[in-house]
């Protein structure tokens, strides 16, 4: 989504390689603002895994999300960047800055500008 200035940050989730991406969560973003996110992930390939996710303090999903968060249980990586559909033709840059795991959520808190 883009109207002028406003995108959208997206979260989703496959079930597998070969599956269609479902939506977690939806926000929509003004361009050239710094964003605090905020995520809270169990890896597991069965259904105690979950997901949860913050921007700026409020919630971007209606809840956790509880279900499979890995393909397979030989290995995991944060992988997070700029995404488009096929066809995208526009040039985007995205800036990550304090960039922090850890194994609490006050671990990682986002330190207030």
């Amino acid at each position: 989504m883009s109207q002028g200035d406003r995108q959208s940050l997206l979260l989703v989730h496959h079930a597998s390689p070969a599956s269609p991406a479902r939506r977690l969560g939806e926000r929509s973003v003004e361009r050239g603002s710094w964003l605090d996110l905020v995520f809270e992930v169990k890896g597991s390939t069965g259904p105690d895994g979950h997901v949860g996710a913050w921007i700026d303090g409020e919630p971007l999903l209606d809840g956790v999300f509880h279900g499979p968060t890995l393909y397979n249980p030989l290995g995991n990586y944060l992988r997070f960047g700029c995404y488009r559909g096929k066809g995208g033709t526009t040039t985007n840059h995205v800036y990550f800055d304090e960039v922090r795991i850890g194994e609490s959520r006050n671990a990682v808190r986002p330190r207030r500008r």
